[in-house]
């Protein structure tokens, strides 16, 4: 899946282990947040065909509007580029 909201360009692949534990790496060593961990790559492989859920509920129910993938991905970006995780 690639996903490019405002001219922002990600690739999201699940390859597992050798995808975050790099990552969890330079995270011990920079004290820095790790971006994705192992353990959460792991669950997303696992769950990504097993569980699909609906935000109808929630929308009727509780009133609450969700925001596209790409307005919420441009908003992350630009936290981490203003607190010094992604170069600005």
């Amino acid at each position: 899946m690639v996903l490019e909201p405002a001219g922002i360009q990600c690739r999201v692949e699940l390859r597992h282990q050798e995808d975050a534990l790099p990552q969890e790496l330079q995270a011990r060593l920079t004290r820095k947040p790790v971006l994705i961990g192992w353990a959460t790559v792991n669950i997303m492989a696992n769950e990504m065909e097993k569980s699909r859920f609906s935000h109808a509920k929630s929308k009727t129910q509780l009133g609450l509007e969700f925001r596209s993938i790409e307005e919420t991905l441009r908003d992350e970006v630009g936290w981490y580029r203003s607190n010094g995780y992604l170069p600005a």
